[in-house]
């Protein structure tokens, strides 16, 4: 099975539809499905659900937009560098 991180976002959205033309299995997980930022639970999670392959869309852009990222550096690195070291088991 082929998880799908952050697959509501603009770019996950187009790997879904992608996906689904080719007929593949895939399912998308959302930071409501498991908290990406905690990384016992989602290592403990991953290490569970045994995913064959894992497309990481997830990561921080910035709220209202990308400026934001400037002044919450700590959840954009969080986000954007850690979270991918994590998830690659």
């Amino acid at each position: 099975m082929i998880f799908i991180f952050g697959g509501s976002g603009y770019v996950g959205q187009a790997f879904c539809q992608h996906l689904e033309s080719k007929g593949l299995a895939y399912r998308s997980i959302a930071r409501s499905d498991i908290n990406y930022s905690d990384e016992s639970s989602l290592r403990a999670w991953l290490k569970k659900e045994k995913p064959e392959f894992i497309i990481n869309c997830a990561g921080y852009t910035g709220k209202p937009n990308v400026d934001a990222c400037e002044t919450d550096k700590a959840r954009c690195i969080a986000g954007n560098a850690v979270l991918p070291g994590i998830i690659d088991l």
